[in-house]
């Protein structure tokens, strides 16, 4: 319920930013972590993190790593949501080590995801103009496979709102180039000499 509560609350917003705001927010209010990351040449950037109890901060702390702006290598789990729409994985520490493919970094990785009782994960391609365009991993002790139509729901949920904020920002903009004009032909309509009708078009390009 809390799930459908929150695919709902993100559909409810007119922007990329608190989409995204909105649907952090509900994930660590039902005790999850979650990352997001998008592809980048051959490799996964990490976009955005969070987690209810410190885990990112522990990593960070641990192996001496910023994860926000990470590169990794595309994982199994990865892989098939970028194909499917969405996997289910139980084995996080796993992957989280072979994203954080380092001699170093990896034993941190699988460590700090056992100690924060990570081990399951949902993957989910977010897509925008129906196309992909990122990843959102969704972490937490309660996963389980059957939870994967849920989740494939607010996917779909995550993906219109993304291309509703996009229309929304489209037609502002546009609206505001037609009252440019507006303001433009109601100065010429006025029978403006031309110096001052140049100088009147170039205040309210500039805005």
């Amino acid at each position: 319920r809390a799930l459908a509560g929150l695919g709902a609350a993100v559909q409810r917003e007119h922007t990329e930013e608190r989409i995204f705001a909105t649907l952090a927010d509900g994930l660590l209010a039902l005790g999850m972590a979650w990352a997001r990351v998008r592809p980048e040449g051959d490799a996964l950037v990490v976009l955005d993190v969070g987690a209810p109890n410190a885990g990112t901060e522990q990593l960070e702390r641990e192996a001496s790593i910023e994860v926000r702006g990470r590169r990794g290598p595309w994982t199994a789990p990865a892989r098939r949501a970028w194909r499917e729409g969405s996997v289910y994985a139980d084995d996080l520490p796993l992957v989280a080590g072979d994203f954080f493919d380092d001699d170093r970094v990896g034993p941190i990785a699988r460590a700090v995801a056992r100690e924060q009782s990570f081990e399951r994960c949902i993957a989910l391609r977010i897509d925008v103009d129906h196309k992909p365009a990122q990843l959102l991993i969704v972490m937490g002790d309660w996963l389980l496979e059957e939870d994967l139509a849920a989740f494939g729901l607010l996917r779909i949920q995550i993906s219109a709102a993304l291309d509703a904020a996009r229309v929304i920002a489209h037609l502002s903009a546009r609206n505001d180039e037609l009252a440019a004009l507006n303001s433009i032909g109601a100065a010429a309509g006025a029978g403006r000499k031309l110096d001052e009708l140049f100088v009147i078009t170039a205040e309210t390009m500039l805005r």
